[in-house]
């Protein structure tokens, strides 16, 4: 890459500063790796003018990249979709980016949109087998979980149905018992009036056995005289 030379001490540093980073992945110091990608980026993004912006372009890319790759390593999930994003803005079919980006989504249960980068990420290079088979893994879930939202549909719509049934059951219960109530209630009327009626009848015999007794006796009393 042609670096102007009123640039190279400030692109010379940059990549000096990359190299490390890279050196510490290498020997597995993610977290240092990632430290030094910070650093070498926040200098790169101290770049003002388009020339100077289009000189470390490159760099950037290759720095959010590689920290994207120690964020995955240490699976800081989301700080991975950060520095992925970060180079899909600069280079929005970068293979790897969206690759690193993917996986990341998948793990934090972001399904849909780790499908679509990694989908872009087997078009972009075809042949990632990575690529393809965490897309296959993402796919897989998917599915079970468009399952799981379908099972979890019928058996709300089960329970809501058993629900109703026995809401209907209970008004239905509640109906017979208020019917019951009031057959009750009306039985116990016509008793009550049947109680009277029977006690009237039997004031009013007692009445005609008087008088007929008294009858009796005043007849017994004139054929006396």
């Amino acid at each position: 890459m042609y670096i102007p030379r009123c640039l190279v001490p400030f692109a010379a540093e940059i990549s000096r500063l990359k190299d490390v980073g890279n050196g510490h992945f290498k020997a597995g110091g993610n977290d240092e790796a990632c430290k030094v990608y910070q650093d070498a980026i926040k200098q790169a993004e101290l770049a003002t003018s388009d020339k100077a912006k289009a000189e470390v372009k490159p760099l950037l890319v290759s720095l959010n990249n590689n920290s994207a790759a120690a964020r995955l390593k240490l699976e800081h999930w989301d700080e991975v979709v950060v520095s992925a994003s970060a180079v899909l803005e600069l280079e929005p079919n970068n293979s790897k980016a969206l690759f690193r980006r993917g996986v990341a989504r998948s793990k934090i249960g972001q399904l849909s949109s780790a499908h679509d980068d990694l989908l872009a990420a087997c078009k972009s290079d075809p042949k990632d087998r990575a690529a393809r088979t965490e897309l296959a893994s993402v796919q897989a879930a998917l599915k079970a979980q468009r399952e799981g939202q379908r099972s979890a549909f019928s058996a709300k719509f089960e329970s809501s149905a058993a629900a109703a049934v026995a809401r209907e059951e209970a008004k239905e219960a509640a109906r017979k018992r208020e019917e019951q109530r009031l057959k009750d209630a009306e039985d116990a009327k016509l008793r009550d009036e049947w109680k009277l009626e029977c006690t009237r009848l039997r004031a009013v015999q007692k009445v005609q056995r008087e008088e007929t007794r008294r009858a009796r006796l005043r007849r017994f009393l004139g054929e006396e005289a």
